[in-house]
């Protein structure tokens, strides 16, 4: 029985060498000042790669600039060649390297006077909506054509009242405009779109209750919502009228109570001639078509 010898044959440990970063490799020297500013730099990841990639291949070979092109800060970076041109480009807007273009190569370096250096990001303008103007093409600042108002003497307690809100500039009751004197259409309550001016009441229900006794009409007790909305209607259409005809208006209590008194001649079937017997009080007299019929006999 011969013998038989066992062998193990496990998978070989590969030695694995360690990289160790050891100055007998080699070196660059950079500024102090540069060295403490770097690190203060507000900027992208990718700006940083590149920036550090110039640094090396400036400083790191003794130069103070190089002449590189996109592809070859990619392969030192792993970044695309177009993000490469981008980050140069953020880097020389901001001062931080000087970059000018050569042919097909880039001649990069460190930009030394490091109190040109942008550390914060600037802030980007948004872009022109469609339709705006980007240039100012015959635009002129007219701010030296205007002069400024005296803001410190205008409104003084010595002339406020002279202001021209008051008086347009000008002192003296004469220069005042119908608005400001208070004669103007709307303030003396002519216009037919102004609120219908105060009346006495008393009169009008004595001067209606009147002529109600007369052709056995109602009486009232004061005036309700319903008349005093017929009488606002009366108003209004008689503003009307006298400016079509250009004349002037009477004052409102002369004209309502000519109107109830002399105006309104009730008819028979106002005064109960009528299948119901029914007696129409003040509220007929103002609707608006026996309005429009007494304001037209009487012109």
């Amino acid at each position: 029985m011969s013998n038989v010898a066992y062998a193990t044959f496990g998978a070989r440990k590969e030695q694995l060498e360690t990289r160790v970063a050891s100055l007998d490799d080699g070196y660059l020297r950079i500024a102090t000042t540069i060295g403490k500013l770097k690190p203060k730099l507000k900027m992208a990841g990718r700006e940083h790669q590149v920036f550090d990639a110039v640094i090396f291949c400036t400083f790191g070979w003794n130069k103070s600039e190089d002449k590189v092109t996109n592809t070859y800060l990619a392969d030192m970076t792993d970044l695309d060649d177009s993000d490469v041109a981008a980050a140069l480009n953020v880097l020389a807007e901001r001062r931080i390297i000087n970059l000018r273009k050569v042919g097909g190569f880039k001649l990069v370096s460190v930009n030394v006077n490091i109190d040109e250096w942008q550390l914060n990001k600037t802030k980007k303008t948004p872009p022109k909506m469609l339709g705006e103007t980007t240039q100012q093409v015959g635009q002129k600042k007219v701010s030296s054509w205007v002069k400024p108002p005296d803001t410190l003497n205008s409104l003084t307690l010595d002339n406020i009242k002279h202001t021209l809100t008051h008086d347009v500039g000008m002192q003296g009751d004469e220069k005042l405009t119908p608005r400001q004197a208070g004669t103007n259409p709307r303030a003396t309550g002519t216009n037919p779109r102004s609120a219908m001016p105060a009346f006495d009441r008393e009169r009008l229900k004595n001067t209606w209750n009147c002529k109600a006794e007369t052709f056995g009409l109602p009486k009232i007790r004061s005036v309700t919502t319903t008349t005093e909305n017929g009488l606002k209607r009366l108003w209004k259409s008689y503003l009307k009228q006298c400016k079509e005809l250009g004349t002037t208006p009477k004052d409102i209590d002369s004209f309502l109570n000519g109107y109830i008194e002399f105006g309104y001649k009730p008819t028979q079937w106002a005064c109960g001639s009528n299948p119901d017997g029914k007696r129409f009080g003040i509220d007929t007299a103002l609707r608006q078509e026996k309005i429009d019929q007494i304001l037209g006999e009487s012109v």
